[in-house]
């Protein structure tokens, strides 16, 4: 084995095997503990813990004592009669062939079957669920190191690895629906704004395109060249967007790095897979680096920088914060595969300046054009950089809990201590500028990212934090397999990566995903169709010659001819109500309210309103706010409230009347 495959490089022993399983479980029962505690403490007497909130946790400590117990036995000489045991029972399941795979299968189909369908066990339900996940993949990792071809050394990161990303697979199963109605503030509103790119084919008019990731709409534009894809394809394309673009960035990213064992492939790919869904990285921003990742090669920098062209166009449509992204990227790639040699400064870093001078320009570029083409306002585009800044969410407070820093540094803790591991000891090897650049692109791309996450609307989650994210996936996994090219290369041998730290580098992206599992929603679709003919029955009441009828929300049962033979109003969709609300984009607002005073639409759906001011402690407290003065109040002063359906999420309003 060559010395970059240095990850997975554990001697193939029944006792290495044993060890492996103990310390897992030790490591999942820790991280149970430290998410169940806390829930117990203040509540009771015991130390100040609440004694039937322990015994809620007692299998946890259980499993605690067992693993903690079996290492510190594995180094006995009762580690003779544990590796007795341990073979009996591999040898036992060993018999059972294949089926070994089967029950491999079932084990991971059987906890996402649970989460779907709400199915709790008395004894776990009150247990935190990445301790459950833990100790499933465990069983899990037992059956597959007997089956056909598996092996005990590598049962458990492929385990981890697999069942990792079908816990994303079970995540987006509650997408794909064909209820009729959106499933989210904004779910629908993303399909409306994808079928303006064929406006003139569905609706029969040229509507302006969108002001918001003019990419994503492009790529959730494409089903509609078949006109008659009904809704429930569409959320399937977009969740296969999500899953298909993330993995073939993750496929990229491995075979780039071309691991000759095929267990630290689909290791390194679920790796990064996991690591960028813990933002999430949006779909249209990972074609970007997916550009990148396959079309750079150091050998050929002028053909690479073509790609940095290709990327940076399509970034340029996609978020401002993006547009040095693909040059930084390829930058990144470059510094990491290029060691200094003999070449002075300029001979060296011409083609990284270049590549990210340009690449912003023609992102720059790339935006003007669309602007020129979307039929709207170019101050809508800017308007961003004016929207208000709320630091106190970078910080641990009341609404966001630890706030974005804190998430981002917990997200990322075990990569940044595999980096340490893997570079302090050899730090001598390359030349100072090199690591400098690499660290002065992460700290970029986090400032860029904490910026952004610090902005109205922002804050919640750390998908702001996506560039930086993705670079230091990059540069972990190429220092991990030894791909960062040394300048002066010294006798030090890489350190292999300790099993702990592997799992630990597992241990937070799985738990991220564990904790984002739902159910099955309960949707009412009778209820939602009855309320949608509803619809229709005050649409043909109220509606006068000409007149115009206004979707604020539900737009797309207009895109999907789920209501028929309404004619779009293409102003005032609710996601550019609140971003014009969040940016008090005046010139707008003026006409959005001139409009509602004038009473110009015979017809109004909207999401219901309720006219509460809420405090900075309340989460998204100041986009509400904005969202009530600017778009609420005004449109209960011009209009009444006909019918509320509140099962279905939506209020119908008509004209107030002159008296």
């Amino acid at each position: 084995m060559s010395e970059k495959n240095t990850l997975l490089e554990k001697p193939n022993k029944v006792s290495t095997s044993l060890k492996n399983f103990f310390l897992a479980s030790v490591l999942f029962s820790i991280l149970g503990l430290a998410i169940g505690l806390p829930d117990a403490y203040g509540l009771g007497s015991i130390f100040g813990f609440s004694g039937s909130k322990l015994l809620e946790l007692f299998p946890i400590f259980l499993s605690l004592v067992i693993g903690m117990l079996g290492l510190f036995l594995i180094q006995t000489p009762y580690a003779k009669a544990m590796i007795f045991l341990g073979r009996k029972v591999h040898g036992v399941l060993s018999a059972f062939g294949m089926l070994n795979w089967f029950v491999w299968a079932i084990v991971i189909l059987a906890y996402g079957y649970s989460f779907l369908y709400g199915i709790d066990t008395p004894i776990f339900s009150r247990t935190p669920d990445i301790w459950i996940f833990g100790h499933i993949a465990l069983l899990g990792a037992l059956f597959m190191s007997a089956a056909p071809f598996g092996q005990p050394s590598s049962s458990l990161l492929i385990t981890f690895s697999v069942y990792g990303m079908l816990l994303w697979v079970f995540y987006f199963v509650p997408d794909v629906t064909d209820y009729p109605l959106t499933l989210a503030w904004s779910e629908s509103s993303h399909y409306y704004y994808a079928s303006l790119i064929f406006s003139r084919l569905i609706y029969g008019q040229q509507a302006p395109l969108s002001i918001l990731n003019p990419s994503r709409y492009i790529l959730q534009s494409i089903p509609f060249v078949v006109r008659s894809l009904p809704l429930w394809f569409h959320r399937l394309w977009q969740v296969m967007l999500w899953l298909g673009l993330t993995i073939a960035c993750a496929s990229a990213l491995t075979k780039r790095l071309n691991p000759n064992v095929n267990v630290q492939k689909i290791v390194v790919t679920a790796w990064f897979f996991m690591f960028v869904f813990q933002g999430p990285i949006y779909y249209q921003l990972l074609i970007v680096v997916l550009i990148i990742l396959l079309g750079f090669k150091k050998e050929n920098l002028w053909r690479s920088f073509g790609f940095v062209i290709i990327a940076s166009i399509w970034a340029g449509i996609s978020r401002v914060n993006w547009f040095p992204v693909a040059g930084m990227l390829a930058v990144t790639l470059y510094v990491l595969e290029s060691p200094y040699g003999e070449k002075t400064f300029w001979q060296y870093w011409h083609w990284p300046i270049m590549a990210v001078i340009v690449g912003m320009a023609l992102a720059f570029s790339s935006q003007a054009i669309y602007v020129m083409l979307s039929g709207q306002s170019p101050d809508y585009f800017v308007m961003s950089f004016s929207m208000p800044l709320f630091g106190y969410r970078l910080l641990p407070n009341e609404a966001y809990g630890l706030g974005v820093i804190v998430w981002t540094l917990i997200a990322i803790f075990p990569a940044l201590l595999i980096n340490f591991w893997c570079v302090v000891p050899r730090v001598s090897e390359w030349k100072n500028l090199r690591l400098m650049s690499l660290l002065a692109i992460l700290v970029a791309l986090m400032a860029a990212g904490l910026v952004v996450s610090a902005r109205i609307g922002g804050g919640d989650n750390i998908h702001n934090m996506d560039s930086f994210l993705v670079a230091l996936a990059v540069i972990t996994v190429y220092i991990v397999f030894n791909q960062f090219i040394p300048d002066h290369p010294s006798s030090t041998k890489a350190q292999p990566i300790s099993f702990p730290l592997v799992i630990f580098a597992f241990l937070i992206p799985l738990t991220t995903v564990v904790n984002m599992l739902r159910p099955l929603p309960d949707l009412d679709k009778a209820r939602a169709w009855s309320d949608i003919r509803q619809v229709e029955r005050f649409i043909s009441d109220f509606q006068n010659e000409n007149g115009e009828i206004l979707f604020i929300h539900q737009r797309h049962l207009i895109t999907f001819n789920l209501i028929e033979d309404i004619e779009l109003v293409n102003e005032y969709e609710k996601v550019d109500l609140m971003e014009m609300a969040m940016a008090s984009n005046e010139i707008y607002l003026n006409e959005f309210w001139e409009d509602l005073e004038n009473q110009r639409f015979d017809l109004i759906v909207s999401e219901p309103l309720r006219i509460v001011f809420r405090p900075s402690t309340d989460r998204f407290a100041e986009e509400n706010n904005a969202w009530v003065e600017s778009v609420a109040v005004p449109l209960l002063d011009s209009y009444v409230i006909l019918s509320e359906m509140l099962d279905s999420n939506m209020v119908v309003m008509v004209p107030k009347s002159g008296d």
